[in-house]
């Protein structure tokens, strides 16, 4: 796929929010750019990628269209994802910490501080352990570039423990994450067993998995989720579609009980659905 057959398929992609959103954070009152002749074209057309770049050529003759092009593309991606920033709990973590690194850069360490504090309990909140622990040893980080100003020996093993913690659990998602899309890919790949051989390797695989669950939280919402999707994906394997349906209404229930759970955009919601309506 060429740049521009991308670039058509982004435009294509976006809703009418995202288009004004673009178009009122690219300075159309600075007079029309090639670029955003482009956009029109791509939008207002609906012209193959043939057609767009002949028109374009017919409006500009002396512009650089692959340059162009791939100015655009970049542009909107930058636009776009600047957008959804404003809504996910992940860039705004993300955006935390990398605030906290440039108030340090200013020697404005309590500032700083309270951020990091602010934003680790909102980490934890959302089941975001990655970002937690990028957080939290930064903080640790900075106290010891401050000689420990401010942090006594208690606090500090304390918060030493809670990254250890986290990372535990950290690893045993991304461990049973690997259990279930292994799963998944067997599931999809093979259908039901047909065998012992298959039948044999399935029962492996499941207690793997029940081992998995008992090292892990047990309200964490990952786990629950995980541990569904991956007993539905067992029942539909063993060829019991009413057993997977149960399943999957119980992990209905997990769903709607932890709604700012779901991400953006709610992969594993939609996945959930489809599997009730198949």
């Amino acid at each position: 796929m060429s740049k521009l057959d991308s670039l058509i398929v982004l435009i294509n992609s976006m809703d009418t929010a995202e288009k004004r959103y673009f178009q009122l954070n690219t300075k159309m009152y600075e007079g029309k750019k090639d670029y955003q002749l482009l956009f029109d074209l791509i939008d207002q057309s609906g012209l193959s990628a043939d057609s767009v770049k002949v028109k374009f050529k017919k409006h500009k003759p002396d512009g650089s269209f692959e340059i162009i092009c791939n100015h655009l593309y970049n542009l909107l991606l930058d636009k776009l994802l600047a957008k959804d920033s404003e809504k996910e709990v992940e860039f705004q973590v993300f955006k935390a910490y990398q605030q906290a690194k440039f108030l340090v850069k200013r020697n404005l360490f309590n500032e700083a501080f309270k951020l990091l504090e602010k934003y680790k309990t909102i980490a934890l909140e959302f089941e975001l352990f990655t970002y937690f622990l990028l957080l939290a040893k930064l903080e640790i980080r900075l106290y010891n570039q401050l000689e420990f100003n401010g942090m006594d020996e208690n606090k500090l093993i304390k918060l030493q423990s809670r990254i250890e913690t986290v990372s535990r659990q950290q690893r045993a998602i991304e461990n049973h994450t690997g259990l279930y899309n292994l799963m998944s890919l067997r599931q999809i790949k093979q259908g039901t067993i047909r065998n012992e051989a298959d039948k044999e390797k399935l029962n492996n695989l499941a207690f793997n998995e029940l081992q998995a669950v008992s090292g892990q939280a047990k309200d964490s919402f990952e786990a629950q989720k995980l541990h569904l999707l991956f007993q539905s994906a067992y029942f539909m394997k063993t060829n019991n579609p009413k057993s997977s349906l149960k399943v999957y209404y119980e992990l209905n229930t997990l769903f709607e009980n932890n709604r700012k759970l779901w991400g953006r955009p709610p992969y594993y919601y939609l996945s959930h659905l489809k599997g009730i309506l198949n």
